[in-house]
């Protein structure tokens, strides 16, 4: 049979996605062993962007994707003016999650994942998580990365996971599994991951029963390793020293004089953090500007949700949320399962990326290119 254009891509991209998965965990392992760590994230950055070959969407759609390519615009534009071409790079990085949220928008209409095809992947991902993660242990890795740094690719699997529970596919084999490899991950906000999809699976809250006191119990042992994970991350010199403390510190700091305008949309665009700010956090040279010395933006504090309100403001923040759930809804997913994807995101914005890590907004590229789950047979 002859496929058509958009089919044809359609089919190229599953199996070009399905093949970096798998030989990304090849290089991964095989590189580790070796006492070699590799990072994939530009790799995740190439698949989303170029998603956008499989365009379709809806009218309205068109238009959010004509406003968000407007908002961007005028960013590029006023730095641009106000700064020089080249601090465009520090620019690039305060809105990446706009960008791929831009990629969202334009394909989430195409129907090319099946939920046998979905069910196989993920269940060959959990392997290979479960694979490299042991391996790591055994050999002394308390924090083993597979395709980034923990805290990111464990949030893309808790959202995939929570798909694969919406499809019907999961018992309580599978979460025993799924919740070995958040474990042997290490990962503070993967924990309180695995609590939510717990929460979400087994409605412990449901009724009263037996059975239900079992899952209270279990939910209760989730808890404690949450707070046990917290702990162990914890220095001597207690909450002073944990980094994220510090991060809040510096928000607040730096929003003290702020206005209602600031409020609602943030600071103009590169607007950097106060120099006192960024001498305190010079430890994270890494992620001052690449342009100009001694200056730091918003991205330094990792937490997304700080970093997008200091940037774009609580509109910007109001958008992004409904923005997903729409088009969640759109994919046909219950409200339910979708205020628990947002969660999970949520979650891992308290401590690192959320929607500006690629591996993690790669999941919700996932979810766009499935098939309408209204369409197939589910167990909400």
């Amino acid at each position: 049979m002859k496929l058509t254009k958009p089919l044809w891509l359609g089919e190229s991209y599953k199996l070009l996605t399905s093949m970096v998965f798998l030989i990304c965990f090849l290089l991964s392992l095989s590189f580790y062993v070796m006492g070699v760590e590799l990072y994939f994230t530009l790799v995740f950055d190439l698949l989303i962007f170029s998603s956008v070959l499989l365009f379709k969407t809806t009218r309205l759609f068109s238009v959010l994707i004509v406003l968000l390519l407007s908002y961007i615009l005028y960013h590029i534009f006023y730095v641009y003016y106000y700064f020089s071409a080249a601090h465009l790079r520090d620019l690039f990085l305060s809105l990446k999650f706009t960008l791929y949220f831009l990629v969202l928008c334009s394909i989430f209409k195409r129907e090319i994942i099946t939920k046998e095809y979905f069910s196989f992947g993920f269940s060959a991902l959990l392997a290979f998580f479960f694979v490299k993660y042991t391996v790591a242990h055994l050999m002394g890795d308390s924090r083993p990365p597979l395709y980034t740094e923990n805290n990111f690719e464990m949030c893309f699997l808790s959202v995939l996971y929570l798909v694969y529970v919406y499809l019907g596919k999961s018992n309580s084999w599978k979460f025993i599994l799924f919740s070995s490899v958040i474990l042997l991950s290490g990962s503070r906000s993967a924990i309180i991951c695995l609590l939510l999809l717990y929460l979400y699976q087994f409605r412990p809250f449901y009724k009263i029963s037996i059975t239900q006191l079992l899952k209270l119990l279990a939910l209760f042992i989730i808890g404690a390793l949450t707070l046990m994970v917290i702990m162990s991350r914890m220095t001597a010199g207690g909450l002073e020293e944990v980094d994220r403390y510090i991060f809040l510190m510096v928000f607040f700091d730096n929003i003290s004089d702020w206005g209602v305008k600031e409020y609602l949309v943030g600071n103009s665009p590169l607007t950097p953090l106060s120099s006192s700010s960024c001498l305190q956090l010079s430890y994270y040279q890494s992620l001052f500007s690449k342009v100009s010395d001694g200056v730091c933006y918003p991205l330094i504090l990792h937490l997304f949700w700080l970093r997008i309100f200091m940037e774009h403001g609580l509109v910007a923040i109001i958008v992004t949320f409904l923005l997903l759930v729409s088009i969640l809804k759109q994919k046909g997913l219950d409200t339910r399962g979708s205020i628990f994807i947002l969660a999970l995101i949520s979650v891992n914005g308290l401590s690192v990326s959320a929607f500006s890590s690629s591996i993690i907004f790669f999941s919700l590229i996932i979810i766009a290119l499935m098939k309408p789950f209204s369409e197939i047979e589910t167990q909400s």
